[in-house]
């Protein structure tokens, strides 16, 4: 065989079996999600009576705490919640959910932010720039986005005051040992 022809043959095979993996990971998602009875049964040894067996369906866990940010002027935005592991169970975002409309803020205007939950015990911060919206879709929660291009800067707990006039998504991904994490996103529009 020549090298071609097999690495065509194997990315047609990958290519396959990631598509059949998809399309039994989304099958199985949505007779989860909703609780289809017609769903095989499990195989194997029964669950002994005493084990521990949650009661409690994923949509009645408690869902991770907000997170607010607050401008020197008094303004206050709730943040987009994006993927999170909190009561059990954990969700995963294909990106940073963020409010829809760009907050406005006045370059280097003091910004903080708070968490239900309390100061979280550890927090990774980043800004990157906005690309077209365009790259992103607006969900029932906020703004969902799916693409990042362009430059995108370590923060430290707080906006880089240098940042140019522009369109920023900041993304806040915190960890409270013992309760669980979440990523929050704020859309920002520095004047």
């Amino acid at each position: 065989m020549n090298g071609g022809r097999f690495f065509g043959m194997t990315r047609a095979l990958v290519a396959t079996a990631v598509l059949a993996v998809g399309v039994a990971l989304t099958l199985a998602a949505v007779l989860w999600a909703r609780g289809d009875s017609h769903a095989p049964a499990a195989t194997g040894p029964a669950i002994p009576t005493n084990a521990a067996v949650p009661s409690a369906s994923p949509r009645a866990t408690v869902p991770p705490p907000r997170s607010t940010l607050r401008s020197a002027d008094g303004r206050e935005l709730v943040a987009g919640i994006g993927t999170r592991c909190w009561g059990g169970v954990c969700l995963d975002a294909v990106g940073p959910v963020s409010n829809v409309d760009p907050f406005p803020v006045a370059r280097g205007q003091r910004l903080s932010i708070s968490f239900a939950a309390g100061s979280p015990d550890q927090r990774v911060d980043r800004v990157f720039a906005a690309p077209s919206e365009n790259g992103s879709r607006v969900l029932a929660d906020g703004r969902l986005w799916e693409t990042f291009g362009g430059p995108n800067a370590p923060a430290a707990s707080a906006l880089p005051p240098d940042l140019p006039s522009g369109r920023y998504v900041w993304v806040i991904q915190a960890f409270w040992n013992g309760k669980g994490d979440a990523s929050y996103a704020f859309y920002i529009e520095i004047q």
